[in-house]
């Protein structure tokens, strides 16, 4: 079993040793590493040549002119490796030094498209937040593994962080491109699940740096703060009810003639109701927003009671466009 990296870098020469150092020391040795770098424009490449130079591994350096962006930059790195799994990796993370050794001994055991691992939040300098990814995203192991319907879980709300993932060659190649409005790790996390072919392994297997320039990270904002961009996001409601709306189109044209078409199909019904919300006059909204709430569909498909009340607030509060 060959077993490759895919490392995505963008100005991050201030983290990118610690990690590289810390996949090169594992109890399990990878056996490529492909870096592609999004132009950066500090000493990024640099630092990884040197390294890398060094190492003996097999290596490559890609970098981008222009920059491609996260996704286009994660599926580029990924089409490049050859391995039959693949890391995903960010620049700024830590790998403990068993991670590979964890995933392999998981990937012996069973045959999936995808498996991701827990880790631990960390701060700028590596020290301990005292809270893991899975308890901040609140993600329920058995409830994953044992699920009938994993594409449901994974229709609530995306769980899969690129940094916990490592895929299988099949996966990857099931994926010619990812939809405008998804992640990479996201849109992988749906189409394995709909597969029924995810695999949790619930041991912390890396430290999730948690810093000001993260593109994706996990930082708990203080209540304060939390209220503060609530209240404020009334304002990108109709933007944040499109953006929904549009990946619900995605999802139902990928499951299309398959027997989570009519999931798919009561997912789309509820986020595109939201979406007409704006149209209709408050007192409508209100009543199909407690039609919603009612039947379950906020628990569902968002985040219950508290999306409940922002659009009740927001029929208020939300001019009509």
């Amino acid at each position: 079993m060959k077993i490759s990296v895919a490392l995505c870098t963008y100005n991050g020469e201030k983290f990118i040793s610690e990690q590289l150092n810390s996949i090169l020391n594992q109890t399990v040795s990878v056996d490529e590493i492909v870096i592609c770098d999004d132009n950066s424009k500090d000493g990024t490449v640099s630092v990884c040549e040197d390294i890398l130079s060094k190492s003996g591994i097999d290596y490559k350096i890609f970098v981008n002119q222009p920059s491609l962006g996260v996704t286009k930059n994660f599926m580029k790195a990924l089409k490049l490796t050859t391995g039959d799994y693949i890391f995903t990796c960010d620049q700024d993370d830590v790998w403990r030094k068993n991670k590979v050794e964890i995933f392999s001994r998981e990937i012996e055991k069973s045959n999936r498209l995808l498996y991701f691992s827990n880790g631990m939040l960390v701060d700028a300098d590596n020290c301990p937040l005292n809270k893991t990814l899975w308890e901040f995203l609140g993600i329920n192991y058995d409830e994953i593994k044992n699920s009938d319907s994993q594409l449901e879980t994974f229709l609530h709300r995306p769980i899969v962080t690129g940094a916990a993932m490592c895929v299988s060659r099949k996966l990857i190649d099931k994926v010619d491109s990812v939809p405008v409005d998804w992640l990479h790790d996201e849109w992988f996390s749906i189409v394995a699940s709909k597969e029924k072919s995810i695999m949790p392994i619930n041991e912390e297997t890396f430290n999730y740096r948690q810093h000001g320039n993260n593109v994706v990270g996990a930082s708990k904002k203080s209540f304060k703060d939390g209220l503060k961009n609530w209240i404020g996001g009334f304002d990108s409601i109709l933007e944040f009810r499109r953006y929904k709306q549009k990946r619900s189109v995605d999802i139902l044209n990928y499951v299309k003639n398959t027997e989570f078409e009519g999931m798919a199909q009561e997912y789309f019904d509820y986020w595109n109701g939201l979406y007409e919300l704006n149209s209709l006059s408050a007192i409508k909204q209100m009543s199909r927003a407690t039609k919603y709430f009612i039947s379950g569909k906020y628990s569902k498909y968002y985040i219950g009671a508290r999306g409940y009340l922002r659009d009740m607030l927001a029929a208020v509060l939300v001019k009509k466009r």
